[in-house]
């Protein structure tokens, strides 16, 4: 039945005060979400899935609606030293997922930036020294 999913959760928030939710105090509730989640309308936006779920941070209920936050890794994979962070919002009077907004955070340290000046500074001087040769670029192999 449709509305299962939505009886569960609403069980496990029912004794929840309003306000931020520890992590401690979460272990339950994303049983229950990763139970139904794949079946709740919206919950497959971005590729979400179930299995993701222990990843939530930032919960807060404010009846009705229940909020986290997710860091999503797609593109860590790909070398990025960032990672997205979708925030979500759970509608229990109106049965709704969705995904409301999301931002970037940075995972690792940037790398330092290059710092172009001296370099520019050292071609520069070459030229007006009469020391720099214009040659043509390397051939590459074929």
């Amino acid at each position: 039945m449709l509305d299962k999913p939505w009886e569960e959760i609403t069980a496990v928030l029912k004794d929840t005060l309003p306000g931020n939710i520890s992590e401690c105090e979460c272990s339950e509730l994303i049983a229950v979400l990763s139970k139904h989640w794949d079946d709740l309308p919206g919950g497959s936006e971005t590729n979400m899935s179930a299995e993701k779920l222990g990843r939530i941070e930032n919960v807060s209920w404010h009846p009705p609606e229940l909020q986290f936050d997710i860091e999503r890794h797609g593109g860590r994979q790909y070398g990025s030293s960032r990672a997205v962070v979708h925030r979500w919002t759970l509608n229990i009077e109106q049965r709704e997922v969705r995904r409301c907004f999301s931002k970037i955070r940075q995972t690792m340290p940037r790398a330092a930036s290059l710092d172009c000046a001296p370099i520019v500074e050292s071609v520069l001087n070459a030229v007006r020294s009469g020391r720099f040769e214009a040659r043509s670029p390397p051939s590459l192999p074929s």
